[in-house]
């Protein structure tokens, strides 16, 4: 789930916070929208007084001030963890009761009664100055609209936000995320299954023979066809080229066969490992490399570029070390061009080049900084010194 902010985030981030919003901060949120919709955690009688000192009558303070200690505790105080944990950590206890909660149908009148009440008490609770007013609600139900709109029927169809219709959204949005986080779990464990069975595969089948023992490379030829991890590796043989010791008891066969570098062979064969589901995140990287440098038969100019750069960036989400020091070559490259033909650029042109290369260098240094030591290896080489003569010229990036 991480990498990217999920719906629930987006709900939490518009409706809590400084200012005039309905929470004043994501303790309050997710103990309010989570906590206390469960009834093992505010049983039914209190919610009923939480509905009375919504109304707006007059304020029972011993009363508000047990209400505001479960609205800051009942879950979690720390606003860090409560986050990280119902969004980012979706598998573990706490999340998984709550999505059973929320995606139980039985439960949703109660869910909505709670959710209302927790709504009406925190805009009644909240100062005069951060105190909600209409035109609030009308920016509120815009900013909804525009970001959550595909998560929620009520938020399609209304054109009014009120406790009521706001709890309906809320409602909607949690359960269409964790239905979305149920989906990413199922296809992740699928993923996880399918790389498991694949692995067993290829070290029954090949890994038993040893590295340098042909009938290696014969089990790669007869397993790449249907197992990733065994087409990256014969990919691999064909790329670089290798020696398999050859045994023939008896027939006087004995020595080294060679297989030669087939750039065709070991492009066919990263394609099957990068087409794998999940595909093999190195033969993604090797692909891009031969794209970059114009080794996949038929495919040259910015069409290689592209490719290239996708199956980067794929890496790089991936967390291959390696990524962004490849994605910042094919930037170093997109400057060289434009270098060759330097008295004849444009501003714009020009610009463009220096862009690419300022690029080159985040990317370099972001690969330094990652582990990889050819990235801070290209931002050195590419600083001025002695060897460039005092100017910085990033054209010797290494891969």
């Amino acid at each position: 789930m991480k990498g990217r902010e999920t719906d629930l985030r987006i709900l939490q981030r518009h409706l809590s916070g400084r200012g005039r919003k309905v929470f004043p901060n994501q303790v309050v949120f997710y103990n309010g929208v989570l906590g206390l919709t469960d009834p093992a955690l505010l049983p039914v009688p209190m919610v009923e007084a939480l509905g009375r000192l919504g109304s707006g009558q007059r304020p029972d303070e011993p009363l508000c001030r047990q209400m505001d200690y479960l609205l800051h505790h009942c879950l979690d105080s720390n606003s860090a963890n409560i986050g990280k944990h119902i969004n980012d950590l979706p598998d573990n206890p706490v999340p998984k009761a709550h999505r059973a909660h929320y995606l139980n149908d039985r439960n949703r009148g109660e869910i909505l009664r709670r959710l209302r009440a927790v709504i009406q008490y925190c805009l009644v609770r909240r100062s005069s100055r951060d105190a909600m007013e209409e035109g609030d609600f009308a920016a509120l139900l815009e900013q909804l609209k525009r970001e959550l709109g595909g998560a929620s029927d009520t938020l399609r169809q209304t054109d009014l936000l009120t406790p009521g219709i706001l709890a309906n959204v809320i409602y909607e949005v949690l359960c269409s995320f964790f239905t979305q986080v149920r989906t990413d779990l199922a296809r992740v464990r699928g993923a996880e299954r399918r790389v498991e069975q694949q692995n067993s595969e290829y070290f029954a089948k090949v890994d038993r023979f040893g590295n340098r023992n042909i009938d290696r490379f014969f089990a790669l030829q007869r397993l790449a066809g249907s197992n990733a991890v065994a087409a990256n590796e014969l990919a691999c043989v064909y790329y670089y080229g290798a020696e398999y010791l050859c045994v023939e008891e008896g027939e006087g066969n004995d020595g080294w066969f060679r297989v030669e570098r087939d750039h065709e062979l070991a492009a066919k064969y990263f394609k099957l490992a990068a087409a794998w589901d999940p595909p093999v995140t190195s033969a993604c990287w090797s692909l891009g490399h031969m794209a970059l440098n114009r080794k996949i038969a038929g495919l040259d100019g910015e069409e290689a570029d592209r490719l290239a750069e996708t199956y980067f960036q794929y890496a790089a989400d991936q967390e291959f070390t390696a990524a962004h020091n490849s994605l910042g070559l094919l930037e170093q490259k997109r400057g060289d061009r434009l270098l060759e033909r330097l008295h004849a650029l444009t501003g714009e042109e020009r610009a463009a080049m220096l862009s690419h290369y300022r690029r080159a260098l985040e990317l370099w240094d972001r690969a330094g900084q990652d582990g990889w030591p050819y990235g801070h290896i290209n931002v050195a080489e590419s600083c001025p010194g002695p060897t460039t003569g005092g100017m910085c010229s990033p054209c010797w990036g290494r891969s």
